[in-house]
């Protein structure tokens, strides 16, 4: 091998015929190789390295990007996959927070009544523990629906007050449905908590 150069004399020539594509050089002294696209380019490269010729090293293909692209998204998409929390976990995280907000009340709570002359119960402890369980002071003037979710993770919906103030809603996920008395709901799947309310 000669001494390196920076001159291109060994260009590459795209032929076409019957075979397909056939890589050939100006030189006319480089055997061309079959083989696909990628495999004729890297034959030629190496001839030119092989003649003197400063060479670039040959980056990705557009193909060979987007493969390794696809890769690193499922490798990241493996990470998750299967791992996902479901509506139980979700529930028992939200429980486990629900419950160490009611402990802080108790124990303020007692905290105030524990001496000889006991002492009020903090005006916060009563709005957080409504603010906690769902359970609000009703406005009159609010006549907005309530939108309430169940110890199942299931989404409800208010319809309305019947006789006995009884309250009736319905699910979320095959609305309009049938409406249930919020009472039986809460019995049925253990919880039930308003988590905001909407026109």
């Amino acid at each position: 091998m000669g001494e390196l150069t920076n001159r291109r004399q060994h260009l590459a020539k795209r032929m076409y015929g019957k075979g397909g594509l056939s890589i050939r050089c100006s030189c006319g002294e480089y055997t061309p190789v079959a083989g696909t696209v990628r495999e004729q380019e890297d034959a030629h490269r190496a001839h030119r390295v092989e003649m003197g010729e400063r060479v670039k090293g040959r980056g990705p293909s557009p193909l060979e990007r987007a493969q390794a692209r696809i890769a690193e998204l499922e490798a990241q998409l493996e990470r998750y996959v299967g791992k996902e929390p479901t509506v139980r976990d979700e529930m028992a995280y939200l429980q486990r927070c629900l419950n160490s907000v009611l402990e802080l009340c108790d124990q303020a709570a007692t905290q105030a009544t524990r001496w000889e002359n006991p002492l009020p119960i903090p005006e916060w402890v009563i709005a957080v523990r409504e603010a906690a369980t769902g359970e609000r002071p009703d406005n009159p003037a609010d006549k907005r629906r309530r939108i309430y979710i169940d110890g199942k993770g299931n989404g409800w919906l208010d319809q309305s007050t019947g006789y006995g103030d009884v309250r009736w809603i319905a699910p979320l996920a095959v609305f309009p449905g049938d409406a249930e008395p919020s009472t039986t709901v809460r019995h049925r799947t253990g919880e039930l908590h308003e988590i905001g309310r909407c026109w």
